[in-house]
C-alpha cells in the first residue's frame, strides 16, 4: 500500500482482535505465558497502526461492525457478512453413528458441541459439564480437535466423574451436517462477558446446527439472541442463574416440535444465497471508489 497508494485495501477482521482472549493451556510455562502476552500486545498495536492504510473493512456480524468502524476511525462504512452456509436439504440418515460410536441408547437425548478447538475457562464448557454431569437420559458429545485444550476439558469431565460426557474426533467438512442431524440439541455456551470479541461472537456452529435442524441451546448474548430468539429455534439462557443450561435443555424438549418446525423456515431465509448480497454491496462500494 505504501508503494502503490492508489490501490484499494480491504481488511477482513474475523475477530474483535483487541478484545480477543488469550487462551492459556495447562502446558504453558510461566515464560511462555509472558511471551504470549507480549506478542499479543505487539500485534494489537500493529493492527491499530496499520489500519490507516485500509480503505474498507469487512467483518462477521453487526455488533463487531458497529465497534470496529469507530475504533479504527474509518471513513467508509464497515461491511459484515455472517458465516452462514449454503442452504442444505437434509437427507435421511439410516445409521446413527454418534450413538453407535459411544454405545448411547436411543432413549438418551444427545446434546452436541462442535468446534475445531475447545478452550478451557473461556467458552463456559466447565459449567455445562457440571450441570449435565450424570443427568438421566442425557449425553453430552464434544466433536473437536485432539489438542491441549480438548485434553484439559476432558480431564475436567473426568474429575467430575461424568459418565455421560463423550469426545469425538474432528469431522471432515462434508461430514458435519450428517453427523449433527443424529443429535437432538446443539450447544453454543460461550458466556464470556469480559472478552468482548467472544461476548459479541456469532459462531459458525450456530448456523451448522440450524442447517442440521437441531434446536439450539445458547447463552443470552446479543448476536445469539438475534438468531435463536428472533426465529424461535431454541432457548437462550443466563448461566449466572443456577442450573441454567439444564433448565434450558428441558425447556427445549418441552417445545421440541415447534423449534423443529421453525428451523425449517429459518434456514430458508438464513443461508449464503441471501447473505452474500451483503458481500455484493461491498464490491459495489469498492467499484464506486475505483471510478472516482
Amino acid at each position: 500500500k505504501k508503494m502503490q497508494p492508489h490501490l484499494l485495501l480491504i481488511y477482513e477482521s474475523r475477530e474483535l482482535f483487541h478484545s480477543w482472549p488469550i487462551n492459556f493451556m495447562s502446558t504453558h510455562s510461566s515464560f511462555m505465558r509472558l511471551k504470549i502476552k507480549l506478542v499479543r500486545n505487539l500485534e494489537v498495536l500493529m493492527e491499530k497502526r496499520d489500519i490507516r492504510y485500509v480503505d474498507f473493512l469487512l467483518t462477521v456480524n453487526e455488533s463487531l461492525a458497529e465497534i470496529l468502524g469507530p475504533y479504527f476511525k474509518l471513513q467508509n462504512k464497515t461491511f459484515f457478512t455472517r458465516n452462514i452456509p449454503f442452504y442444505k436439504k437434509l437427507e435421511p440418515v439410516s445409521d446413527n453413528k454418534l450413538r453407535t460410536h459411544f454405545g448411547i441408547p436411543s432413549s438418551t437425548k444427545l446434546l452436541v458441541f462442535i468446534g475445531s478447538k475447545v478452550y478451557p475457562q473461556t467458552l463456559h464448557l466447565e459449567q455445562v459439564i457440571t450441570e449435565i454431569c450424570n443427568q438421566p437420559n442425557i449425553a453430552l458429545v464434544f466433536i473437536c480437535r485432539d489438542d491441549a485444550g480438548k485434553r484439559d476439558i476432558e480431564n475436567f469431565a473426568k474429575q467430575c466423574n461424568a459418565s455421560n460426557v463423550y469426545f469425538h474426533p474432528l469431522l471432515l467438512q462434508q461430514e458435519i451436517i450428517p453427523y449433527l442431524q443424529m443429535a437432538d440439541v446443539g450447544l453454543v455456551p460461550t458466556w464470556n462477558k469480559k472478552d468482548l470479541s467472544y461476548w459479541l461472537a456469532l459462531d459458525n456452529k450456530l448456523f451448522e446446527y440450524m442447517m442440521a435442524e437441531l434446536p439450539i441451546l445458547a447463552t443470552q448474548q446479543p448476536e445469539y439472541k438475534k438468531i435463536v430468539e428472533q426465529y424461535a429455534i431454541g432457548v437462550c439462557v443466563n448461566p449466572d442463574e443456577p442450573n441454567a443450561y439444564y433448565k434450558g435443555l428441558q425447556a427445549i424438549f418441552n417445545n421440541y416440535d415447534l423449534y423443529k418446525t421453525n428451523l425449517i423456515k429459518a434456514k430458508q431465509e438464513l443461508n449464503w444465497d441471501n447473505e452474500k448480497q451483503k458481500l455484493y454491496a461491498l464490491y459495489t462500494a469498492v467499484e464506486s471508489a475505483i471510478k472516482k
